[in-house]
């Protein structure tokens, strides 16, 4: 099912198996006429044939290029497409949706409120909340972070990607800006809360009894590469409260004029999306 790894500014290098089946069809004048030249010819061939169908077909993709992409992923992928029948039977114009998440993440929970929203039909596989993840190493996936989402034989990694494939795929009824002061609005709020500190400010705000499980802990610790300290996360808890406390006042003030939705639409919208989260 999953042929090739693509990221967003970036593809991982593969042999141009397609350019050496030409150079080698076009030496055959060369080749004795035996049964065994033809024999391995054909082989060759074939086996050239299957990899550079598997190997043009952009599979996975992230939304920046940050993360290493070992071959061995590549390897599992064409294993994956082989002895998987529901690999195979996809089809290019499958556009089935599942989505591989959990229910606590709150990025899951923005693909949801969107999905919701537009109507789409889509299957969800939940996931556990800590390592490992049967389902998605059976994808080929090494990326460890939740949400992530398949349609057909692509797989798609980071709510932002998600959300601008699922605009591109299902353009009927979108839900994305039209306007360039509704896109800037809609683009400032997305950065706010996922390259910001909106996150981790909202996770500092919570009991630290919600992070008392030693698995859970040891799980982030792997992840971020940084130790949980309780006691200082005790003490960074007040200030973590006023940031989300103003965070509030923010969107109340952006409200203010009695307005419905963010960017005045008549409906939600993908600002509506990004400034609930």
């Amino acid at each position: 099912m999953l042929t090739r790894v693509k990221c967003e500014d970036a593809e991982v290098p593969a042999t141009d198996l397609r350019s050496r089946r030409s150079k080698r069809s076009g030496q055959l004048g060369r080749f004795s006429v035996d049964s065994e030249s033809i024999q391995m010819l054909y082989i060759e061939l074939s086996v050239a044939t299957i990899f550079t169908f598997i190997l043009q077909r952009p599979i996975v993709e992230f939304d920046t290029p940050r993360f290493p992409i070992p071959i061995t992923g590549l390897l599992s992928a064409a294993d994956h497409f082989f002895h998987n029948p529901l690999a195979r039977m996809a089809t290019d114009n499958d556009r089935s949706i599942r989505f591989y998440h959990y229910n606590v993440s709150p990025y899951a929970r923005k693909i949801v409120w969107y999905l919701t929203l537009r109507g789409l039909p889509w299957a969800e596989v939940k996931q556990p909340i800590i390592m490992p993840r049967p389902d998605l190493q059976a994808l080929g996936v090494a990326y460890r972070r939740i949400p992530v989402m398949a349609i057909g034989k692509d797989v798609y990694c980071d709510t932002r990607i998600i959300l601008s494939k699922l605009e591109k795929l299902f353009p009927d009824g979108k839900i994305g800006a039209t306007s360039p002061d509704a896109w800037a609005i809609q683009k400032l709020l997305e950065i706010w809360h996922v390259e910001g500190p909106l996150f981790s400010r909202a996770a500092g705000s919570m009991p630290l009894s919600s992070f008392s499980d030693p698995k859970f802990s040891k799980d982030r610790e792997q992840m971020t590469g940084r130790p949980w300290n309780m006691e200082a996360m005790e003490k960074f808890r007040p200030d973590a409260l006023a940031y989300v406390r103003s965070a509030f006042s923010f969107l109340e003030k952006l409200l203010a004029d009695g307005r419905q939705w963010i960017v005045s639409t008549s409906q939600p919208s993908l600002a509506d999306i990004d400034g609930e989260h």
